[in-house]
């Protein structure tokens, strides 16, 4: 399984390695060109790549734009818990410490909401506060307009994927991260889940990289740097502040860690007689989180430092609000370098996370068992890990890590009937004056998705038929994972 986002490509476009769909692979080609020279350090640009020409126009905008808003808003292309409506109001039992359904008129718990599990494809153009968290607040404009647009998720393990057509727009109320499926659905009986939520746990062991910007090596290893990485349930990007996974089974979460660097890294490459090079010919490949580490254990930290608030907001940098004082996990200046598995999710404003549990105080320990027990279930699930016996499925994009044939409504990735790359490269050849037109003509494949909207490709990063739009415009399981599952909805 690659681990990298796109389909690959080389600068050398006459010669050398193509992917699968017969553009050329940069990531083969730097591995081939690092054993001739033995060390480099080079930009990833992939002229030839439609997909990569389209992402480069609005990712660095989005992720400015995402970087400002609270960390609770849900990000286009995570996985969420989520219902329509209540015949009731969503109320928080304090003595069963359960999330149930209050009916005021009757004064009791009528049972629990009717929760399904989606992507959401779709996030509001007004902002968001605390109190959106909780009440559905009088906006300005319309729901498809205010409102996030969150489509069912469907079996990773069928071909059916219909029920991605099943979509509402809901307020941020109506909507929890996913990573808190065990404290959400605590009492709730399986039996009673909506399958959509099966179909999400199955897909907490997935993982793929966004932007990648640069590669650097010395061989036999290498490593890709990247903006942003999707993981299981969430989408983190460089300048998040992520929750850390204790290393010890019974400690709880104390740390996180707010990222300066996401990379791939491939160690003892191997290399053929013939020169040529295959990224699954290393010894070792994984994704690993840079960044500089804090704790709220004093005990923990580097010589009792703290962390001082920034000097222009005033606050602690993004999530870390409301935990009371932080402290440096390591002398300053030394970076901390985690593998993926190590992170459990975004650290979440603590205002958030006691308005999310009902609790005056907030919990970093919060939905530590049930990512636990989530990518286990997915693990022993999905059938594309349970074949490749890989403990997570390393995808190109989010489309295929999440196994989505359509996304807002537009079909994508290998389910995506009109993708046509050869066209898209010859038509690129056009507009970069190293071809007649006459020589290249896409245009009943860009005619057909003229009107589709651009900005859904870059957010999922999808590798659909939405690249026609931009030629366009350029033109012109076991047993043991229930028992994990349970003890997940009981543990504290």
């Amino acid at each position: 399984m690659y681990m990298v986002t796109g389909k690959r490509k080389m600068k050398e476009v006459d010669s050398g390695p193509v992917d699968e769909e017969g553009t050329p692979d940069v990531y083969t080609a730097f591995m081939e060109k690092l054993y001739r020279v033995g060390k480099l350090q080079e930009e990833l640009e992939q002229p030839k790549s439609m997909d990569w020409r389209v992402e480069r126009m609005v990712i660095a905008q989005m992720i400015d734009k995402t970087l400002k808003q609270p960390s609770y808003q849900p990000r286009v292309g995570e996985l969420v818990l989520w219902y329509r409506d209540l015949d009731g109001e969503l109320s928080f039992d304090l003595q069963t410490q359960e999330l149930k359904v209050w009916n005021d008129e009757r004064k009791q718990y009528t049972g629990f909401p009717p929760w399904l599990c989606g992507v959401v494809t779709q996030v509001p153009d007004e902002e968001v506060d605390l109190d959106d968290l909780v009440v559905e607040k009088t906006k300005q404009t319309a729901a498809n307009i205010s409102g996030f647009r969150v489509e069912c998720i469907p079996d990773p393990n069928e071909r059916d994927k219909g029920l991605s057509k099943h979509y509402s727009y809901v307020p941020l109320c109506h909507i929890r991260p996913l990573t808190f499926w065990a404290e959400i659905l605590r009492g709730m009986p399986q039996d009673d889940w909506h399958p959509t939520i099966n179909n999400g746990l199955s897909l907490q062991a997935n993982m793929n990289v966004v932007k990648p910007t640069h590669f650097t090596g010395t061989w036999p290893s290498c490593n890709l740097s990247c903006k942003g990485l999707f993981l299981g349930a969430e989408l983190f990007w460089v300048g998040d502040t992520v929750r850390l996974m204790p290393e010890n089974l019974y400690v709880k979460v104390t740390d996180v860690l707010l990222i300066k660097k996401i990379f791939v890294k491939w160690a003892n490459l191997q290399a053929n007689p013939d020169g040529t090079v295959s990224d699954d010919s290393a010894a070792y490949n994984s994704v690993h989180v840079v960044g500089v580490g804090y704790t709220l254990d004093k005990n923990r930290s580097y010589k009792s430092m703290l962390l001082a608030l920034d000097e222009d907001t005033g606050r602690y940098p993004l999530g870390m609000e409301g935990y009371g004082p932080w402290y440096l996990l390591q002398r300053p200046g030394v970076l901390l370098d985690v593998s993926y598995d190590r992170v459990l999710g975004r650290c979440y404003d603590g205002d958030a996370m006691k308005l999310w549990s009902a609790s005056d105080e907030p919990d970093l320990n919060m939905g530590l068992a049930g990512v636990r027990a989530g990518r286990k279930y997915s693990a022993e699930t999905d059938q594309r890990l349970v074949l490749s016996k890989k403990k997570c499925f390393w995808g190109d994009n989010r489309a295929e890590a999440l196994d989505l044939e359509t996304f807002n409504g537009i079909d994508v990735g290998v389910y995506d009937r009109d993708r046509d790359p050869r066209a898209w490269r010859e038509f690129l050849s056009v507009i970069d004056g190293e071809s007649s037109k006459s020589e290249a003509q896409p245009e009943e494949s860009v005619s057909a998705k003229a009107e589709q909207s651009k900005s859904s490709f870059t957010a999922i990063n999808s590798q659909s038929s939405l690249v026609a739009s931009a030629l366009q415009q350029t033109d012109d399981s076991d047993a043991s994972g229930d028992v994990q599952m349970a003890d997940a909805m009981t543990s504290d």
